[in-house]
């Protein structure tokens, strides 16, 4: 499965909130730890806060459930605009 950028730092920065063991991230952090802008960053976040993955709590973020219960497909299908997979090419050199 091929991933925009947008899947990835998505996925990126789910991960960083689930690191927090249930405390508030806020968002500039996240956009610090990934050398992403604030903006671009703010665009994703609104994606999987509308998709209930995320809550906002005063400046930050939460999981709006326990991190085992959000799998990967539920960000990427949030976060894509289609989702499918391709085959993998093994012989590929990059």
């Amino acid at each position: 499965m091929k991933l925009s950028t947008r899947s990835r730092y998505g996925l990126r920065a789910m991960i960083d909130i689930a690191m927090q063991d249930n405390q508030p991230v806020l968002l500039k952090d996240i956009a610090n730890l990934e050398h992403l802008s604030m903006k671009y960053l703010d665009h994703i976040m609104g994606g999987l806060k509308r998709a209930g993955l995320i809550r906002r709590v005063n400046e930050g973020y939460l999981l709006s459930r326990e991190p085992d219960k959000i799998t990967a497909y539920d960000i990427i299908s949030v976060l894509e605009s289609s989702v499918k997979s391709v085959d993998c090419d093994m012989n590929r050199s990059d």
